[in-house]
Parts: structure tokens; C-alpha cells; sequence
């Protein structure tokens, strides 16, 4: 029996996603990106991974706390530079690492109560099917050597998505954004022939 990828312990619904592999290669012309269309895999994350994910972004309060702390450190840091030492590139560099400090708890800040509203707005359904996708490619490996790897949950909205609004979603050159909906495609409509003949045996 497979096991939820993040507690290895419980099972839960399947899902499915395209692994997309990127190569940056960088020349004198600058720097190109190679993609190919990897494996097509199914993982596992547990009802219970999605709820503690779920009541993480609903109760942030610790998420801010450390963030808060972090950046405290990294700006007092910067004020104690400015101020004892004397040299100008110094002291430019403490007020620089004040207002990034600043900066980065503000943007932070922001995404966290973004992301409250949104599970807060959206229905059970979609915040089980977002914060599923996000637990499986967090967990999931990013990199084979030198290759990026993402992950593309086979969804049937593929199917009648157009080749720009997937490459701006998923970063995928025009070749295998058509290549990963014609996966789709293919996947749906096997998946549609496959329950007629059951509905035929049935009946």
C-alpha cells in the first residue's frame, strides 16, 4: 500500500503530476533553457498533512514570530555596524541591512496574510487540492544533477488551456507546454473510455 509522502504513514488520494526537467545552459549568447517532459507519477499525501498545512496558514502566529525574530537579529545587526563603525562603506552596507531587513518582513508579512485570506476564501475542496499539490512538490526532489525539476498536477483544465497562459503558469517553452497537454488529453480521455466500458459491463 503506497504511504502519504510527507508522515509516510497514512494513505491518502492519488494524484497525478508531469515531471518536467529544465537544463540552463548559459553561453556567450547569454543563457538558454532546455526542457523535456521526465516521467508521469502518482503520490500520496494524507488528510491529516493537509489539515496541520492548512491550520498552519490559518494560525500563523508562530510562522511570524520567528520570521519577526530573524529579521530583528539581521537588522540590529545592521543599526550596530552603522553606528560603531566609521567607515562609509560600513555604515552603508549596516543601513542597507536595515531597510532589507525591513523589506523582506513587510513582503513576508504580506504572503503570509495572503495566503490566511485565500484558505479562508476558497472552498474545502480547493484547499485540499492546493495545499496537497504544495506538500508533494515540496517534497519531492528539485534538482537531478544539473536539471531543475517541477512538477505539473495532470489536471483536465490542461486539456483546453492555451500553450501561452502555460508557459506563464508553469514556465514551460511552447514545445512541451504542447507535449504536456497532449499528456493530458491522452490521460482524460483513457480515463473516459476506461468508466464507459464499465458503465457497459454494469448495465
Amino acid at each position: 500500500m503506497e504511504k502519504c509522502l510527507v508522515c509516510k504513514k497514512n494513505p491518502g488520494p492519488p494524484k497525478t503530476l508531469i515531471t518536467i526537467r529544465t537544463l540552463h545552459i548559459r553561453d556567450l549568447g547569454g543563457e538558454k533553457k532546455v526542457q523535456a517532459v521526465g516521467n508521469v507519477i502518482e503520490e500520496w499525501v494524507c488528510g491529516s498533512c493537509i489539515q496541520k498545512e492548512m491550520d498552519h496558514a490559518l494560525n500563523p502566529g508562530k510562522i511570524i514570530w520567528k520570521k519577526t525574530m530573524l529579521y530583528a537579529v539581521l537588522a540590529a545587526a545592521g543599526i550596530a555596524i552603522a553606528v560603531f563603525f566609521h567607515e562609509r562603506v560600513l555604515r552603508i552596507f549596516g543601513a542597507a541591512a536595515v531597510l532589507c531587513a525591513v523589506l523582506c518582513l513587510y513582503s513576508d508579512l504580506t504572503k503570509i496574510s495572503k495566503r490566511r485570506k485565500s484558505t479562508i476564501d476558497n472552498s474545502p475542496e480547493e484547499n485540499n487540492t492546493f495545499y496537497s499539490l504544495e506538500l508533494i512538490r515540496r517534497n519531492l526532489p528539485r534538482k537531478n544533477g544539473e536539471e531543475d525539476l517541477t512538477y505539473i498536477p495532470m489536471e483536465r483544465s490542461l486539456v483546453s488551456a492555451s500553450l501561452g497562459d502555460m508557459g506563464v503558469e508553469y514556465g514551460l517553452i511552447p514545445e512541451i507546454a504542447r507535449q504536456v497537454r497532449d499528456i493530458t488529453a491522452k490521460h482524460f480521455a483513457l480515463s473516459s473510455s476506461a468508466g464507459d466500458m464499465e458503465t457497459g459491463k454494469i448495465l
